[in-house]
């Protein structure tokens, strides 16, 4: 079980991956745009998967990721799984570099629900991994 925000401005996307989330026990909360996702990110007292979409209003994707970023409190804190259904809208190079230093996996939408869960699931295990490195260092 992950806590899993899916911040997409489509209600169709939010309303086809939300259902196949919570079947699979996670517990689901939406975001309709970049600004509302870093409210709810920076709310969030567990950490999160995001499955962000690139292109929103107010502030896309690549914006939220950049604030991640730059922010202490947001770096380590979530995983995230970028989404998009314009592959070409993303600019490369610097992209690219962002999405490796933070292991974030790029996925072209329509997502099936086996390789999303997958994603998910996968996200959900590098968070466990850091709370449970982040406690050993701790005690």
């Amino acid at each position: 079980m992950a806590y899993v925000l899916v911040a997409d401005d489509s209600p169709t996307v939010r309303h086809i991956l939300t259902p196949i989330l919570r079947n699979a026990n996670h517990i689901v909360s939406e975001a309709a745009d970049g600004l509302q996702t870093l409210d709810v990110l920076n709310a969030s007292l567990q950490p999160m998967v995001v499955l962000l979409d690139v292109v929103m209003p107010r502030l896309g994707g690549i914006g939220v990721l950049q604030e991640m970023e730059a922010s202490e409190t947001l770096r380590d804190r979530h995983a995230f799984i970028l989404m998009t259904g314009t592959p070409d809208a993303i600019p490369p190079r610097a992209v690219a570099e962002l999405l490796e230093r933070f292991s974030i996996p790029l996925v072209v939408k329509p997502i099936e629900p086996p390789q999303l869960l997958y994603l998910v699931d996968q996200a959900a295990a590098r968070l466990q991994q850091a709370q449970d490195q982040e406690q050993e260092n701790a005690g």
